[in-house]
């Protein structure tokens, strides 16, 4: 996993995280998603009590996966995730 980026303004206000994950590391955040992001702690010690993701088909096997996720502190993440676009592909 590679967190491009982590916006934190304060304590107890929203966090946005981008992360990179390969097709594995996607298909363990669809199985078990509370658990990847504490086990990643994606936004620090802060635990993740509910995910709620919206995730788009890989087309292609191996293909990274963007994740864009908003955690509300003593809430829930909501975000999307999406193959990453291929860099060689025309359009």
């Amino acid at each position: 996993m590679q967190r491009i980026i982590l916006l934190q303004e304060g304590p107890d206000e929203l966090e946005v995280a981008v992360l990179k994950l390969s097709s594995q590391e996607h298909t363990e955040l669809q199985d078990h998603a509370v658990d990847f992001f504490n086990k990643h702690q994606v936004f620090g010690t802060a635990k993740v009590r509910k995910v709620q993701l919206q995730h788009y088909n890989h087309e292609r096997e191996n293909t990274d996966c963007m994740v864009i996720s908003v955690h509300y502190p003593h809430c829930m993440v909501v975000g999307t995730c999406a193959p990453k676009k291929d860099s060689s592909a025309k359009g």
